[in-house]
């Protein structure tokens, strides 16, 4: 597991309005980039910090803005770059702070319920979800982007040890069947990012 030096401040958590926020902005990426949401994004996150190597942001940020990691155009807005990195940053520091200090993290995962449905795919679009059991359904967007990162840095994946491949197999049972062969991401579709 990575350790990061970071100041308290960058540690500190984001909070649901942020969360929330980081979702819209995530949903501002140019077109035609296909970025990750915000529950997405944590899982990339956490794939990226339980890597055997050190990740750097330069080479891990891309993936977050587009599943091929195509850089964002030159003309991007900076102060909409500014922000939207530095909420990344601080969830990323908070996670990692979580993971070496604590042991242990607070997923972001959707909650599903009467008021907030799982959102029906696009018109002619496969439903990822179809089939999933109602736990792996809340769970899978947090675990389509952990693989994305297990897919952009195979280091993790490609790892000899049984008890890594255990672990492995427990996260990825929450992905579509058809999806366990990890070669390229389940894209989720955008689910809204519900504060509790």
């Amino acid at each position: 597991m990575q350790q990061i030096p970071s100041a308290a401040s960058t540690a500190r958590d984001l909070t649901d309005a942020e969360f929330a926020e980081l979702d819209d902005l995530l949903l501002q990426t140019p077109e035609p980039l296909t970025p990750c949401d915000a529950v997405m994004l944590d899982g990339y996150l956490c794939g990226v910090l339980v890597q055997p190597v050190l990740l750097q942001p330069d080479a891990w940020l891309p993936h977050i803005f587009d599943f091929e990691g195509q850089p964002l155009p030159d003309d991007v807005d900076s102060d909409w770059m500014e922000r939207i990195k530095s909420l990344i940053m601080r969830r990323h520091a908070a996670l990692n702070h979580a993971m070496v200090e604590d042991g242990w993290f607070d997923p972001l995962v959707l909650e599903f319920d009467e008021d907030h449905p799982p959102e029906p795919p696009a018109d002619g679009e496969p439903d990822p979800m179809a089939g999933l059991h109602p736990v792996s359904q809340s769970l899978m967007p947090w675990v389509a982007g952990f693989q994305h990162a297990t897919i952009c840095f195979p280091d993790l994946i490609e790892m000899p040890d049984d008890a890594v491949m255990s672990a492995l197999a427990r996260i990825f049972r929450h992905l579509p069947a058809d999806r366990t062969v990890r070669h390229e991401p389940v894209r989720t579709g955008r689910q809204q990012y519900c504060p509790s």
